[in-house]
């Protein structure tokens, strides 16, 4: 039975202790796998030349497990990443808050007048809607005074 060298297993265990490496009869391969906690392990990446031949595990594939993992990763790379989805993050909510406003107030131009009018002192903000047009001042109907008539019905008898 193959067995993968002592070294490099204490590597990939400083690694996660969870990793393993074990060869697979089906395969005819080394292969890396992650034990979950639960039900078979999941394997991660199988061993073998470029040519997909049969070869030992090295420190390489410890290095190429490294570049996979994020918690290993160094604390300035992982602040830059951090950083980065903060300020994508705000411009996103900035934009949104942007476009929100604007369609909001896209078509709500006379509430805006109302609410300028009513800050401004106005009396009715004028209003954008259908004014009724008032009728024009003319004489509609003629009040008469009867005692102006009567008396000058009095003098002309």
């Amino acid at each position: 039975m193959y067995r993968a060298d002592k070294s490099f297993m204490r590597s990939l265990k400083c690694l996660d202790q969870r990793l393993d490496c074990s060869f697979q009869w089906s395969l005819e391969r080394f292969v890396i796998t992650y034990d979950r906690g639960y039900g078979e392990p999941l394997p991660l990446t199988v061993i073998e030349t470029e040519d997909q031949q049969f070869r030992r595990p090295r420190q390489s594939d410890v290095e190429f497990l490294q570049r996979w993992d994020l918690e290993n990763m160094r604390l300035k790379d992982r602040l830059s990443m951090v950083t980065k989805y903060m300020q994508d993050y705000r411009d996103q909510c900035r934009r949104r808050s942007r476009e929100n406003f604007r369609d909001m107030t896209k078509d709500d131009k006379i509430q805006l007048m109302n609410v300028f009018g009513r800050a401004m002192g106005a009396s009715k903000c004028n209003s954008a809607f259908r004014r009724i047009t008032p009728k024009p001042k003319t004489e509609a109907f003629k009040v008469t005074d009867k005692r102006f008539h009567a008396t000058l019905g009095n003098l002309s008898a």
